[in-house]
């Protein structure tokens, strides 16, 4: 298993400050945030973690999280992620 720090790429932010944390494992990667699973890449599917509350879930900054790990590990860097397409992978 390999474990590091997700780094802005492509949001504005300088750092997410060990906020965001990335696990990568056989076919899967998981996003942590805040030390919450919140997204997980299996076999070049997105699964959003269901179990966890939507406000935090979709709280400004665990979104930010989630939308540049999108863009780095499954979209290139054009595609614009908005809550509404997170929504519908519920």
């Amino acid at each position: 298993m390999k474990k590091y720090e997700l780094l802005p790429i492509y949001d504005s932010r300088k750092s997410f400050y060990h906020k965001a944390i990335i696990e990568e494992e056989n076919e899967n990667i998981k996003l942590y945030s805040y030390n919450t699973l919140v997204c997980t890449l299996s076999n070049n599917d997105i699964i959003l973690n269901n179990n966890v509350d939507q406000s935090l879930l979709f709280s400004s900054t665990t979104l930010r999280h989630i939308k540049e790990f999108l863009k780095q590990f499954y979209f290139n860097s054009n595609h614009n992620i908005t809550k509404k397409d997170l929504l519908k992978l519920l």
